[in-house]
């Protein structure tokens, strides 16, 4: 406890030799009193009567009493605070990746929870809605940690500009956060250029060079192997003018450029376009050996692969992320066959474990498994191990144990770089392979130690 302020209009009436420097206002009441006549309390009653309601309102509003921890202090919930795009554009990966998060909280709460202060204890997700929209983001990671009182946040579950944003808060608030599917590399670069200020965070999923690297060093092999034919090393980039679309055809574009490839245009559009006749006209007339589309929302890939048959553009076609959705390959049909992809990390067809958690997401959800579904469900085992092994809700604590991690999901093994707080890649950690649309469905034709089919010629380009 703090000491009383000597300058209350109370206290100068106490005697003095009660005033002891470094007292509290309750241990000078009771030496008072303890000191005192029956005669002499009842005669300075008026004074007693305001010490103690002085002292008793500052104890109560100012100064907390401050009481020894017990083994009781232990949480009796853990929460978990998740920003993802629950409405808008983004909204058919947010509802999934928010599915796989919540079934990973269901199975760890049928086995106990998780051990908090050597007490296990129930796990709590707690939602909030980002709308695709960095400064709606924010605010709901406030939101979360300041009234929700989260002592995790996944934020962004989803967005890399929303991820942006968030990992901002990171200095002012002692609680760990970790980002989902965001890829753009700007947020390692980040971590990694103030890594004090940003210590508290982490990117949970890998950076968009990796996808730069696996797509240009994949379509090089396949065309050295004659497995994909392409007019000319020319390139034309359409994406989603989000930082991961932008990212992404930034860096894919300077990794074919050091191969000695031509980026003849690099368009933008909207998040959630489906009208790409300017962008393909203008293509046509550059006659690009390779379109490359970039976009997070089913319908835009629909529009994208459609189109570009429609209007008989000439190139090989190759797409990042869209064929992920479902609803892609339902709405695409025919249209989609040919097209050479990335990453297709949920392959649940040639997975046993994959299978396995397809199987748990029918019977627990009630819906089809999806890329989205895995990727939840092992950003928040993640975060889920991490507290286990930490045993604490303590940053510091919760910090150092994901540091070496080294937690097997159903998309590869998490570890994260100590310099950049990024999931670690390779074979051993996390991959990214390149697939193609054969038939319907998706083989993954790239790298050749987890090929499930060979690459086949794009028809259209056949005799061009």
């Amino acid at each position: 406890m703090k000491s009383w302020n000597w300058g209350s209009s109370v206290w100068p009436q106490v005697p003095r030799k009660f005033l002891v420097p470094g007292k509290s206002r309750i241990d000078i009441l009771v030496g008072l009193i303890h000191s005192s006549s029956k005669e002499s309390l009842v005669k300075n009653r008026s004074l007693l009567r305001a010490a103690v309601t002085t002292a008793a309102l500052s104890a109560l509003v100012v100064q907390p009493m401050v009481m020894a921890p017990a083994a009781a202090d232990a949480p009796s919930l853990v929460k978990i605070g998740v920003t993802a795009p629950l409405s808008g554009p983004g909204a058919q990966s947010g509802l999934a990746v928010r599915t796989g998060m919540q079934l990973a909280v269901d199975q760890t709460n049928a086995k106990g929870g998780v051990t908090i202060d050597g007490k296990r204890v129930k796990v709590q997700a707690v939602f909030e809605d980002d709308q695709s929209n960095a400064a709606s983001g924010v605010s709901a990671a406030l939101k979360l940690l300041t009234q929700e009182k989260v002592e995790f946040l996944i934020g962004d579950a989803f967005r890399s500009d929303v991820t942006l944003a968030i990992m901002d808060l990171a200095p002012q608030f002692k609680v760990p956060i970790m980002s989902g599917e965001a890829v753009a590399g700007s947020i390692s670069k980040k971590v990694a250029a103030d890594p004090k200020k940003y210590a508290n965070f982490w990117k949970g999923n890998l950076s968009s060079d990796s996808y730069a690297y696996s797509m240009s060093t994949a379509i090089e092999d396949l065309v050295a192997s004659g497995k994909l034919k392409v007019p000319s090393k020319t390139v034309a980039f359409i994406s989603e003018d989000t930082e991961y679309g932008r990212t992404i055809a930034q860096l894919t574009g300077a990794v074919f450029e050091k191969a000695g490839w031509k980026v003849v245009d690099a368009e933008t559009v909207a998040l959630g376009s489906s009208d790409f006749y300017p962008q393909f006209n203008k293509f046509k007339s550059m006659d690009p050996g390779l379109v490359m589309g970039t976009f997070t929302s089913a319908d835009s890939g629909v529009a994208l692969v459609k189109q570009f048959h429609e209007l008989g553009i000439h190139a090989a076609l190759a797409g990042i992320y869209f064929p992920n959705r479902p609803e892609f390959l339902s709405g695409a049909q025919k249209s989609a066959d040919g097209l050479v992809w990335a990453t297709l990390q949920y392959d649940p067809v040639h997975s046993k474990t994959q299978r396995a958690f397809a199987a748990l997401v029918d019977s627990q959800a009630h819906q089809k498994a999806t890329y989205d579904i895995a990727a939840g469900f092992d950003i928040m085992s993640v975060a889920l191990a991490a507290l286990q092994k930490a045993g604490s809700t303590d940053v510091a604590v919760v910090d150092k144990a994901m540091l070496g991690l080294n937690y097997k999901g159903l998309l590869g093994r998490y570890d994260f770089d100590a310099k950049d707080h990024t999931v670690k890649s390779g074979p051993e950690y996390v991959v990214w392979p390149v697939a193609q649309i054969i038939g319907g469905e998706s083989f993954v034709i790239w790298p050749k130690n987890l090929a499930t089919h060979a690459a086949v010629p794009q028809v259209w380009l056949q005799g061009k």
